[in-house]
């Protein structure tokens, strides 16, 4: 079963912790200032549930739809194999090569493609267009990317870069080796994640990321946002990336708890202060929502992390 590593799925809650109802106090926080006293709280806890300082761990990711992702991916191997027994009109074929021609440019260059270089693909995929429609298209861009997913399982399997890989791969291999997305022998890239990288790699060089009917669907591009998230979040210095990331989530997934996320986020880069608003945030929009325990306890380890660094600050 193909779910994110922490899935999105929402439903409206009550608050875990009962309390006094003072009016403009948040009911999570009823009957329990952040600064409690240090005496009796083991008691109290046991007794109450008192919120406890935990450490974010894990950014939400929204749901994947197994069944719609499952029904996507049958209906592109469906095209491949239809372009395998009918071969595609010679204009199509000449996009086809011309998209190997780019992926070897990529390859073995030194930078990005030029604009001419890309320019000149899509011009023929224009040409293509309005000739014979989206649908070779389609087809045409479900066989390469089946391909590109063949040739990386037959480098797993015997370590050599193919010119199938090169072509229909481009930057990819070197960006993976680079980035150590290659270890061991085996690509840290799931089965999926290929598809949907494959996908965009084509669709992007094409320039048709926003044109009908070309765009990744909700959970292709789901997946491929999930996997340069992990990469973000492995690169401390990716913070602008890993932010887009959290708010395209949000727009993907109307509930997405992008407070949450993004106290999650901050405090990965000791951003102590700012991960505190961001939970505070979170509690105060959702204050019956599933992540209040987590988002209050979280509230309190952040808030001990600032208070700390201000001490250590005011002692050296």
């Amino acid at each position: 079963m193909i779910s994110g590593r922490m899935a999105v799925k929402h439903s409206n809650q009550g608050s875990e912790i009962p309390g006094n109802h003072e009016p403009g106090t948040p009911r999570w926080l009823r009957g329990w200032p952040l600064a409690i006293p240090s005496v009796g709280i083991a008691a109290l806890a046991a007794l109450l549930g008192v919120p406890r300082p935990t450490k974010p761990s894990t950014v939400p990711e929204p749901a994947i739809h197994v069944r719609d992702l499952n029904a996507e991916l049958r209906d592109l191997d469906a095209r491949a194999r239809r372009a395998k027994a009918q071969p595609l009109p010679f204009t199509i074929r000449e996009v086809g090569e011309a998209y190997r021609r780019l992926g070897r440019i990529q390859f073995h260059g030194a930078g990005p493609l030029d604009d001419a270089q890309a320019t000149r693909w899509r011009s023929l995929i224009h040409a293509a267009r309005t000739r014979l429609g989206d649908e070779p298209l389609l087809t045409l861009r479900a066989v390469q990317v089946e391909l590109f997913v063949e040739a990386l399982v037959a480098w797993e399997r015997t370590g050599n870069v193919s010119d199938e890989l090169v072509e229909l791969g481009g930057d990819f291999i070197p960006l993976a080796q680079r980035h150590n997305w290659w270890k061991k022998g085996a690509l840290r890239v799931s089965g999926e994640e290929r598809w949907a990288l494959g996908i965009l790699r084509w669709t992007t060089l094409a320039g048709l990321l926003k044109t009908p009917p070309y765009p990744l669907s909700r959970d292709m591009e789901v997946l491929e946002l999930r996997f340069f998230f992990g990469e973000a979040c492995r690169d401390h210095s990716a913070t602008d990336l890993a932010r887009r990331i959290i708010e395209r989530y949000a727009e993907l997934e109307p509930d997405y708890p992008i407070e949450y996320a993004s106290g999650v986020l901050a405090a990965e880069r000791s951003q102590f202060e700012g991960a505190a608003a961001h939970f505070m945030r979170q509690l105060q929009a959702h204050p019956n929502g599933v992540y209040v325990t987590r988002a209050r306890n979280h509230l309190i380890w952040a808030t001990q992390q600032q208070h700390a660094l201000e001490r250590d600050v005011e002692t050296r």
